[in-house]
């Protein structure tokens, strides 16, 4: 499988880019850009580790920093979507991402961003509705 890289300005570039021309309508549109990816990656899941192994798969990809994956709540350190310019989560790729892997596991999950960096607080906090 080819990967292309983005950096940080333009990931988040394309989500101004998304918001300026669907307003918030743009934030469906990510996640659900985010639920394509986070489909592959739990396809691609071997492990007895799930969780674990989708949280280095996610890290390694680039999406964030650091993650710790649980049943009910992830906890998401540098977060490339997070930033100070906004004041709501916007973290949507990511939340895209989660929702699948989640869904993989547990078939069908709702997925909320509840505390995020770009709101000012020191990570991204998601719960997960089963």
């Amino acid at each position: 499988m080819r990967y292309v890289k983005l950096s940080e300005e333009e990931v988040l570039g394309i989500g101004k880019t998304y918001e300026s021309i669907l307003s918030t309508a743009a934030y469906g549109l990510l996640s659900k850009k985010g639920e394509t990816i986070g489909k592959i990656i739990a396809e691609s899941l071997k492990s007895d580790d799930y969780f674990d192994e989708a949280a280095e798969e996610i890290k390694n990809r680039g999406w964030v920093e650091d993650i710790e994956i649980d049943d009910n709540t992830i906890r998401v350190k540098g977060s490339i979507e997070a930033n100070n310019e906004n004041s709501e989560p916007s973290c949507h790729i990511l939340k895209g991402i989660l929702k699948n892997i989640y869904s993989q596991k547990y078939h069908f999950v709702k997925i909320d961003e509840v505390e995020c960096v770009s709101e000012g607080k020191e990570m991204c906090v998601f719960k997960v509705t089963r």
